[in-house]
């Protein structure tokens, strides 16, 4: 395994187009090259791009000098949960946005084994570090997933930490509080208030309107949770219930029970299993409210990879798409337009990637 540092992160400088801001960042499936068609969904080259660059250079590579930005994303083989390296829990998640309302975009990174980091944007290209000035540096929490998204209506960005087996963190932005705009940016943690503060194999949230009322909703995507020290060494106990086998409760974490398959001396086989994905419904000062079996959402386990809000039927009600890991199919729910959705994947696509 590598006992190095990875690089440190450069900054890619535009020289003939502005940045936008990034109001919220979360994980995307690429659906670009799809189109709907009367009877589903069919594949399309991607479309030509308008401009072109001329052979000349769109991008000047900043150096951390330049920009203060010093993160450095470590492999750290002695750290407490270096289990999550593996698969989707291993790599660092960067959202941009305009946190103090300055009109410049900030950098919020969380950085697995580390801290997280919160990059103020001063005067271009330089950037200042107030992590810890600020309080948002997440403690021992690996961080997995970011979004930035103005939960409460406030008009600013709130920062919603995806951790991983770990209570996920909401950073509620007080620059404006109570409608009245503050010169200082302050944040505090909330997410048990709102009920948003999920122990879970959490990768990442997305954020949308899916029930029209005003106020944005979260669907949280998860993957898997890996037992520390691995497979215990003892068997597991294995218990049957109305024709169904189950492994003891205290692993139902991270096992479960092979149903149509025996060992050679027919012994019951259990393997290692994904994770729910939870849908959230936003009641305003009442918090979040797990809506998941009601809404149609599925409750079992899957390795998720991403998930992307999308109106795919123009029908003007968001429908959901989860890229999934694995064994687990992909889904496409349907927004049925009453708060439940329809998983209809079967309907558009002839198979769904591995």
């Amino acid at each position: 395994m590598m006992k190095y540092p990875l690089p440190h992160p450069v900054i890619h400088k535009a020289i003939s187009a502005r940045v936008r801001q990034a109001g919220i960042c979360f994980a995307t499936v690429a659906l670009s090259s799809m189109v709907l068609a009367q009877d589903g969904i069919e594949s399309r080259p991607f479309a030509e791009s308008a401009s072109k660059s001329d052979g000349k250079v769109l991008f000047e590579q900043l150096s951390p000098e330049q920009t203060g930005i010093n993160l450095v994303i470590p492999i750290d083989e002695n750290h407490p949960l270096r289990r999550a390296y593996h698969s989707s829990s291993a790599c660092a998640a960067v959202a941009i946005g305009d946190l103090d309302l300055d009109g410049k975009p900030d950098i919020f990174a969380g950085n697995g084994p580390r801290s997280n980091a919160l990059y103020l944007q001063r005067e271009f290209p330089k950037f200042e570090d107030v992590t810890e000035k600020l309080g948002v540096s997440g403690g021992e929490a690996w961080a997995v997933g970011i979004s930035l998204v103005d939960f409460d209506n406030d008009g600013d960005l709130d920062i919603y930490v995806c951790n991983y087996d770990s209570p996920n963190h909401l950073y509620v932005n007080l620059i404006i509080d109570g409608g009245k705009r503050s010169n200082e940016l302050r944040f505090e943690e909330r997410a048990a208030q709102f009920g948003l503060d999920i122990i879970d194999g959490s990768v990442v949230s997305a954020f949308a309107d899916y029930d029209r009322d005003g106020d944005l909703d979260m669907y949280l995507l998860t993957h898997q949770i890996y037992r520390e020290g691995g497979r215990p060494a003892e068997p597991i106990g294995i218990y049957e219930e109305n024709g169904i086998f189950y492994v003891e409760k205290q692993y139902q974490r991270w096992y479960h029970v092979e149903q149509d398959k025996r060992g050679d001396n027919g012994e019951f086989l259990y393997t290692e299993i994904g994770r729910p994905d939870l849908l959230f419904r936003n009641d305003g000062d009442a918090g979040f409210t797990n809506v998941t079996a009601d809404a149609g959402i599925s409750t079992e386990n899957h390795w998720g990879n991403s998930s992307t809000w999308w109106d795919y039927n123009n029908d003007g009600w968001p429908d959901l798409y989860v890229g999934n890991d694995f064994k687990s199919p992909d889904f496409l729910y349907r927004n049925n337009g009453d708060g439940t959705f329809t998983e209809v994947s079967k309907e558009h696509f002839r198979h769904t990637t591995w």
